[in-house]
């Protein structure tokens, strides 16, 4: 907008004076998503297909009731009465959510990425289609570091510790993209201003939001797509590779 104020009706190919403000932006925060991308990919699966499979399901069973929500046969949150009625008849309860959470890889360097841009007052905020209780759990300490995580919720029953509820979250797929805005218009800032990262379908409605975006160990999505994503990591090994993105 400045640039459009300071040189509207000039000729192409004028030189513009040296004092001409220059736009800048600066890295206020990063947003990562979980599966895939704090988490190190396990044959493409993601934390709830490693509990369908866990619980003795075929994937393919999860897998057709993600096709139908996507095709808006189902909505989220009765894509999620589904998914609590078949985990209830296997017996999923609050223990299964520790065993879970022992077969999950963090990638490594991922305690020093959020320990400099901790120190550097960046926010950091977790936005996830995964559960919000084996995020936690995974992270450990890390997990203080956060200002938000947002996920999907299990509560248990407080007697036989059986999964109880699952409260979808709002903030996935295209909900993802509606939290960017929000986080934007909280901080006050240019969409520019904050990092997405993830690596996924899912995620890739973030860049209706304006915001950068970076695909990391991409799977479901077109990484190369440059209206979904501002840059990509094709291999991640480990988390200080998304350093240089950060600045």
């Amino acid at each position: 907008m400045e640039f459009y104020a300071d040189n509207r009706g000039k000729k192409a190919g004028v030189t513009l004076a040296k004092s001409s403000p220059l736009l800048s932006f600066e890295t206020r925060a990063v947003v990562f998503d979980f599966d895939g991308t704090i988490t190190l990919p396990k044959n493409g699966r993601t934390t709830w297909e490693m509990i369908w499979e866990y619980l003795g399901y075929d994937i393919n069973e999860c897998a057709e009731y993600h096709s139908q929500f996507r095709r808006n046969v189902i909505s989220h949150q009765e894509w999620c009465e589904i998914t609590l009625g078949k985990f209830r008849a296997k017996g999923f309860s609050d223990t299964n959510i520790e065993q879970v959470v022992a077969s999950l890889d963090i990638v490594d360097g991922f305690a020093e990425v959020v320990e400099e841009l901790s120190a550097r007052n960046i926010r950091l905020d977790i936005l996830s289609g995964s559960i919000r209780q084996i995020i936690r759990k995974s992270l450990g300490d890390a997990a203080l570091e956060f200002q938000q995580i947002k996920a999907n919720e299990m509560h248990f029953d407080a007697k036989s510790g059986l999964v109880s509820k699952i409260v979808g979250t709002t903030y996935d797929f295209e909900g993802k993209a509606k939290y960017m805005r929000q986080l934007v218009t909280e901080l006050g800032c240019s969409p520019m201003d904050v990092l997405f990262i993830g690596n996924a379908g899912n995620d890739s409605w973030v860049s209706q939001s304006g915001v950068r975006t970076l695909c990391v160990n991409p799977t479901s999505t077109d990484a190369d797509n440059a209206k979904m994503w501002w840059q990509s990591i094709r291999e991640m090994k480990d988390m200080r590779e998304i350093l240089p993105y950060c600045t």
